[in-house]
């Protein structure tokens, strides 16, 4: 007795292979898109909060941030050497009490500067001022620098709204100097304050508003005001999409 058996054709096979495969790659890419930046809001959130209880640790140990003695960061592209002195010891200063709570692998000062590298903002134009030559790096790879003290008495507002107390700010890159090295894909910014580590761009502030400088990539620091969208939202969705606000639209379709 003869017993016939279904079964595929190797045409079939290939077809279906074909199908799969098309597939995959439409979707794969996605897929990784998206796990990458599930992994940069994971990250960005760690960083926040290994930041902020290492501020209360110091503010603990040496009062608050204001009396710590740090002096107000030179300008970008200054030549007065006072200034230049002044503004290391300030940042440096920062550095030596900050590093006591922090697990650091390695510390660059102004005196023994390692590699720098360039920054981007979200119109994948480049900014020269970033130069994160005095910096911390964390045990995880993670880059804390770019530290700009603007008012070692914390009572400036620049331009931070209802935010009068700030004191200066750091950003974070998350991958040291692997690529995009762009704001608000993986150079964050947060904020130093009297009353401890606010992320950039979640409050009403006229300078770092998520609308100016971070939807607005146009902007020269397009991307700096992300921060606070990342950890409120947890996503990066205004790399996807131009109609989000931070008092409206928080995702894509």
């Amino acid at each position: 007795m003869n017993i016939k058996t279904k079964a595929f054709t190797l045409a079939e096979v290939l077809v279906t292979l074909s199908i799969i495969g098309v597939v995959a790659a439409m979707t794969l890419p996605t897929l990784v898109q998206k796990n990458n930046e599930k992994s940069t809001v994971a990250k960005l959130k760690k960083v926040y909060s290994v930041m902020s209880i290492a501020h209360m640790q110091a503010v603990n140990d040496y009062g608050n941030i204001a009396n710590w003695g740090l002096t107000t960061s030179a300008q970008n592209g200054s030549e007065d050497e006072d200034k230049i002195a002044s503004s290391n010891y300030g940042i440096n200063l920062y550095i030596d009490i900050m590093s006591k709570y922090l697990k650091t692998i390695k510390i660059c000062k102004a005196e023994n500067a390692c590699e720098t590298w360039d920054s981007y903002n979200l119109a994948g134009i480049k900014y020269v001022s970033d130069t994160y030559t005095t910096r911390m790096v964390l045990a995880d790879g993670t880059v804390i620098g770019h530290i700009f003290i603007n008012s070692p008495e914390c009572t400036a507002s620049w331009g931070r709204g209802k935010y009068l107390q700030f004191c200066g700010s750091f950003k974070v890159d998350l991958n040291g100097n692997r690529m995009p090295n762009t704001y608000g894909k993986d150079i964050f910014q947060f904020d130093i304050t009297k009353s401890g580590i606010i992320p950039a761009g979640g409050f009403d502030a006229n300078y770092t508003s998520f609308e100016k400088q971070c939807i607005n990539y146009s902007n020269a620091m397009g991307g700096i005001a992300c921060t606070a969208w990342v950890i409120m939202n947890e996503n990066l969705d205004y790399l996807h999409c131009t109609d989000l606000s931070w008092t409206g639209k928080h995702k894509c379709k």
